[in-house]
């Protein structure tokens, strides 16, 4: 069993059965079909991986092993302080959404989710829902057929889509000697054809479109709990192989 962690933060990202180093500078997650950077991202083979673990709620490293963001202790000592820091800044704010998301970067990955409200808990839920699906589509782009790496973020899909209609009003008016450009992960622009272009925005689609479905399964999860206990059992984990897991469940 591997685990993959990033390099700054030791976060865990990615539980694998097999993982394949790569000539360039890249090692390869076959179990999630993902594909990691030497330099931003560790992979380790600890002796097991206790069952209670999950990516992006704990850290790794040989030597500590694996803990959470913030020990039980850690969390006591502050969550006094972070309270009052809390209320302080979000008391005049009306908007749930931005309270959430203000909480959440006040106390860096560990909300006390304990003070929230039913209602409150759903939405902090989801928007860490939303989160993991952004990291983990950042951390995980797409080989295309051409050998290259591609970034599949929200981003990336909505500059394609503007790239196309910029270069579709452009022959419209006659300037038919612009050209449609793109790039792979962390390469210059390069000339694409209408086919070639339209075949790799099909390609990125395709390829999100599941994991956009598992985060509306997780969406819909987290409204239908009515008790703090049910959200405190849904575990976000986006990987390939819980894609799986999903469909079984749907079926």
């Amino acid at each position: 069993m591997y685990i993959i962690t990033e390099k700054d933060s030791n976060i865990l990202i990615a539980v694998s059965d097999e993982v394949t180093l790569n000539e360039d500078s890249t090692f390869t997650d076959v179990t999630n079909s993902a594909v990691y950077f030497n330099g931003e991202y560790s992979v380790f083979e600890p002796k097991e991986v206790p069952r209670y673990v999950s990516t992006y709620e704990y850290t790794y490293t040989p030597e500590t092993g694996f803990k959470r963001f913030l020990t039980a202790q850690e969390l006591l000592e502050q969550r006094m302080a972070l309270k009052q820091a809390a209320t302080l800044r979000l008391t005049a704010l009306e908007d749930l959404d931005t309270k959430i998301s203000q909480l959440n970067s006040i106390v860096k990955n560990e909300a006390d989710t304990d003070s929230m409200t039913l209602d409150e808990y759903r939405q902090y839920k989801q928007t860490c829902n939303k989160k993991m699906l952004a990291d983990f589509l950042e951390s995980h782009p797409l080989l295309w057929t051409d050998g290259f790496y591609y970034g599949v973020t929200e981003k990336d899909q909505n500059e394609m889509l503007a790239d196309k209609t910029a270069y579709d009003f452009k022959h419209s008016i006659g300037q038919t000697d612009w050209t449609l450009q793109w790039h792979s992960v962390k390469s210059a622009c390069r000339d694409f054809s209408e086919e070639e272009f339209a075949a790799l925005l099909n390609a990125i689609v395709d390829y999100v479109y599941p994991y956009r479905q598992l985060e509306m399964y997780y969406k819909e999860k987290i409204y239908s709990a009515t008790v703090r206990e049910a959200l405190d059992e849904i575990a976000l984990i986006y990987s390939e192989s819980q894609i799986g897991r999903m469909e079984e469940t749907d079926e």
